[in-house]
Formats: structure tokens, C-alpha cells, sequence
């Protein structure tokens, strides 16, 4: 009876010793797929990203290149290459508002540098700099034309830049 005993020691010793080393190994694999993985945004960057595409005159040539997030407002930074071959650097700031009937809804948009016939230059007192402000007749074309239904309904691309040295 006393080598049944020991080997019942054994194996429990053994259960225990291999059920910490397997709960060790799932909770290191969990953090290094979460590193690894690359940081998603919510849908309002993906609203104002594809609104910020659809602006373009090249979209191919667009680059995030870092993104600010808020509770109802997102900047992205971006790059992208003109008609003569010049890279820009930009921005741009979309606010949403939750409209009950709607949904979410574009509420303001302001871009750091002018973008076709839809910006407006004004200039912010609080900031004491000027910005090109979308006119409200564009901002509510994209709204009364249930853009964000339709965006979501695309599954749109939320992955974030990787953020990169500035130097």
C-alpha cells in the first residue's frame, strides 16, 4: 500500500506542478499575441478616415501616419503625394453627435491645409491660428446620405498606424 500512496502523491504533485506551468503559458501567450496584434480604432476613425479618402484627389496615396482619439472626435495625421509628385503632411478633425433616429453623425470637420472646393478658411480666436473648416452643406450631404450606415455595413479598415520615430 505504501508505493500505491506514493505514486497518488506523485500524480497530484505532478497535476498541480503541470496545471500551474500550463496556466503560466496561457497567460504569456495571451500578452505576447496582444503585443504583437496591431492596435484596432473605433468606428469614428474609421467614419472620419473614410470621409478623409473620399476627399482625396489620390487616395492610393494616403498614409495614417498617427491618430489622436477623443470621446466623440478623432484627428488623423496623415501624408500624401499631390498631382506634381509634392508630399504633404496634413491633418484632419472629425466630431461626431449621436442623432437617436440616425445614429452617429458627422458634426464638424476641420482640415489643417485647404482640400478641394469643400473647405472654408476661419479663424479660431480660442487657438489664434486659421483653419479650413468643411462647409455645413458637405458635412450634411454626408449625413442625409446615411454614409455611416453604409460604412459600417463595409467593415471598414480600423487598424492604427504604428507609431514611428520622428527623427
Amino acid at each position: 500500500m505504501n508505493k500505491l500512496e506514493d505514486f497518488i502523491k506523485w500524480v497530484k504533485s505532478n497535476i498541480i506542478i503541470s496545471l500551474s506551468i500550463g496556466v503560466l503559458i496561457l497567460i504569456a501567450g495571451y500578452f505576447i499575441v496582444q503585443v504583437i496584434m496591431p492596435k484596432k480604432g473605433n468606428m469614428i476613425y474609421g467614419f472620419c478616415g473614410v470621409f478623409l479618402e473620399q476627399q482625396m484627389t489620390f487616395p492610393d496615396t494616403l498614409e495614417h501616419t498617427y491618430v489622436e482619439m477623443y470621446r466623440s472626435a478623432v484627428r488623423i495625421y496623415y501624408k500624401n503625394i499631390d498631382a506634381y509628385g509634392q508630399q504633404n503632411f496634413s491633418y484632419i478633425e472629425c466630431s461626431f453627435v449621436q442623432d437617436p433616429q440616425q445614429g452617429v453623425q458627422l458634426d464638424n470637420v476641420i482640415f489643417k491645409s485647404p482640400v478641394k472646393d469643400i473647405t472654408e478658411k476661419f479663424y479660431d480666436e480660442e487657438r489664434k491660428r486659421s483653419f479650413y473648416r468643411v462647409k455645413p452643406e458637405k458635412i450634411k450631404l454626408f449625413n442625409r446620405s446615411k454614409s455611416s450606415a453604409v460604412i459600417m455595413s463595409q467593415d471598414p479598415d480600423l487598424t492604427l498606424p504604428e507609431p514611428k520615430a520622428m527623427f
